[in-house]
């Protein structure tokens, strides 16, 4: 038997420790301290809150920061005895709206299309790709690299957000006027203005003017220019990651992601993030990767004192009173690149023609046996036959007020000779996609002090920034969309479109829907009755009946989120829209200087809260992919005070042909929208 000295068993092992570790090669370079934003005061929780205000022209797109750069920097160390270059590059995504880049099939991880969807980029322009650091030399100092960015708008230089500047589309009465002449000039498509004025119940001359507009808005996408507000920068929370690579190495880069701009293939941009933390092939060309432990978490603010924009291409009246216009309120090249909101005309369907009584009251005064006498009163014969209209005076109805810091929405009153129901409302300029969208609004009130409706609906809503190709919707592929236009049952149905619509409206009607819609397991509540003090503040998704979801449902049906259950309804299969009802005092919503509406929209679900503060919001409904298609284009936002017709809401208690004209003004304040 051998004899095996302790001590000399232990000094073998350190020999052979150092000879495995000595014989290790040290890394050719080191990086540390990545700071993504130097200039900004990080708490402790390592995530900095930054407010972002939007650009003075609007056109200019949402940037963060709104003025500057951030400045970032980092330690670099070369361990070679040689002097050696490297090559780095800096990588932004917004992490709070997102798709994960990978999806894992077992063992392997493979890349998620719907990434491509996520809001990244690096430096603006892409061209701007890799930026070389100078020789460093060797040696146990480290050097201290010191740079800038910034977050802007389609930030991959996509060509499908291009077009003309905006001085090039500047709608002026020259530019409209030079289009109805060419318009005029052409006998074909005269003949065709012809027949669809005819069909629209409109003059010759107003037709014209509208396929004039048509025109204008249109070709604003024929062109060369960077339309960066096209794809603004998302709120939310940002991260940043380093990439650092040797000069020798720099060709074993992936093209797409020296270029954000190309692809990672033939038809499909691939986000950086999974380049960088998932695929191999960063592995063999000893790059350096640093993710930020710290975020910047944005909020996107409206300025609603600069000023309205009257947009002339909205406007349908080819006869434009200027009455009202002003330094405030105006179609003027300076408001025209600075205001962040214009005034709002709706769509009006002249062959959706309102019967109304011929009774103008102020509407406070109203009782519940004046609306039942009116019922019994008028005949048919003796109704005011008209539609619901816009204003006809832009700028009248609304205004910026420094004494309530609010833009006022002011419903018209009426006279016994000016008897109208006129629709008022104020749409952003400025488009976003994804994001907690917050509105501080003091709506006028609905029922009176005998609980008889006003006939108004009051609104927040979101609806498609533009027509345009660039702000299409995602494919729904097996079925498709039917499209806004399309009325009932029918065959027509199309794979993408513009349309996008998410609804908060606040409407005087039963909490609960006609009997027929109760099935899918929930009962009609016969003995939970409506009380004359509620309201009902309904949410609704414009789906376009892409029936893709897993569970696509039509009636009444449960969607649980978290502890609560909602119950979204469609009238049938072909119908384009999911709404839920959410019953309210009044008092508890208008008794009050304002009251706040949030529609949360993320990529796979939509939530909506209401409340009287901002940390005091609650859920009122909630849809998310299983059951609706969620829109990922770009929207804007939109606070109305329209009149209903009864026939949209047929559980409702009044019907609108039967309130009479406002004697007096209906006025209500919006004081702030947020993005977050």
């Amino acid at each position: 038997m051998k004899y095996y000295n302790p001590l000399s068993v232990f000094f073998f092992a350190i020999l052979i420790l150092v000879l495995i570790y000595g014989c290790q090669r040290q890394p050719d370079y080191e990086v540390k301290n990545f700071n993504p934003a130097i200039n900004v005061q990080f708490p402790e929780n390592d995530t900095a809150t930054l407010d972002v205000h939007i650009q003075e022209n609007i056109f200019e797109g949402i940037k963060i920061p709104d003025k500057g750069f951030f400045r970032f920097s980092f330690d670099i160390k070369n361990n070679k005895k040689a002097p050696q270059q490297y090559y780095y590059k800096i990588f932004y995504r917004n992490e709070s709206y997102k798709y994960a880049e990978s999806i894992g099939f077992g063992d392997t991880v493979q890349y998620n299309p719907l990434a491509s969807e996520n809001f990244y980029g690096s430096w603006s322009p892409v061209s701007d790709s890799f930026h070389l650091i100078a020789e460093i030399q060797s040696g146990r100092n480290w050097v201290t690299i010191v740079d800038s960015f910034q977050i802007v708008g389609n930030p991959r230089d996509e060509s499908t957000y291009f077009g003309k500047t905006e001085d090039e589309v500047y709608p002026d009465e020259n530019r409209i006027e030079k289009v109805k002449q060419t318009i005029k000039g052409s006998p074909e498509w005269m003949e065709a203005i012809k027949a669809k004025a005819i069909d629209q119940k409109r003059s010759l001359n107003e037709q014209i003017f509208l396929d004039a507009l048509w025109v204008l808005r249109h070709e604003r996408d024929d062109g060369d220019a960077n339309n960066r507000w096209k794809r603004n920068s998302r709120a939310g929370t940002y991260s940043f990651v380093l990439m650092v690579v040797k000069a020798e190495n720099i060709n074993k880069v992936p093209y797409h992601i020296k270029h954000l701009d190309k692809m990672a293939g033939d038809t499909l941009f691939q986000d950086p993030y999974y380049f960088l933390f998932h695929d191999p092939l960063r592995l063999q060309g000893d790059m350096l990767i640093q993710k930020a432990d710290k975020h910047i978490k944005t909020r996107v603010v409206f300025d609603l004192d600069r000023g309205i924009y009257f947009d002339p291409l909205k406007y349908t009246n080819p006869e434009l009173d200027k009455t009202y216009l002003g330094v405030d309120c105006d179609f003027s090249k300076s408001l025209y690149k600075r205001a962040q909101v214009q005034q709002f005309f709706h769509n009006i369907d002249k062959n959706f023609i309102m019967e109304n009584i011929p009774e103008v009251r102020n509407l406070n005064e109203v009782t519940q046996e004046d609306y039942n006498s009116f019922v019994q009163k008028y005949s048919s014969e003796q109704m005011i036959q008209d539609h619901i209209r816009n204003s006809e005076s832009p700028c009248k109805t609304i205004e910026y007020s420094d004494e309530a810091e609010a833009i006022l929405l002011k419903n018209s009153a009426s006279t016994p000779k000016e008897k109208r129901k006129e629709n008022v409302g104020i749409q952003s300029r400025v488009g976003f996609t994804y994001g907690k969208i917050s509105a501080k609004i003091q709506f006028p009130k609905m029922l009176n002090q005998y609980n008889v409706w006003n006939g108004i609906t009051n609104a927040f809503w979101l609806i498609y920034h533009e027509e345009g190709d660039w702000n299409h919707r995602r494919t729904c592929e097996e079925t498709g969309y039917i499209p806004k236009g399309e009325i009932g049952e029918t065959d027509v149905r199309i794979p993408s479109t513009f349309y996008t619509e998410i609804d908060i409206e606040i409407v005087k009607a039963s909490k609960h829907w006609p009997e027929s819609s109760y099935y899918n397991d929930v009962v009609f509540p016969a003995n939970d009755s409506d009380k004359e003090d509620d309201i009902i503040v309904t949410c609704t998704n414009w789906d376009l009946a892409c029936n893709e979801p897993d569970s696509f449902s039509v009636g009444l049906f449960k969607v649980k989120h978290e502890d609560k259950m909602f119950y979204p309804h469609r009238w049938d299969h072909w119908y384009k829209a999911l709404t839920m009802k959410y019953g309210i005092n009044h008092g508890s919503i208008f008794d009050r200087d304002y009251y706040y509406y949030q529609i949360d929209w993320q990529p796979d679900c939509i939530i909506w809260r209401i409340g009287p503060e901002m940390d005091q919001l609650f859920e009122i409904g909630y849809l998310d992919t299983t059951v609706s298609s969620i829109p990922n284009n770009q929207m804007t936002f939109i606070v109305t005070q329209e009149y209903h017709h009864s026939e949209w809401w047929p559980t409702t208690t009044f019907q609108q042909q039967y309130i009479p004209y406002p004697a007096n003004e209906l006025v209500g304040k919006v004081f702030e929208v947020t993005i977050e």
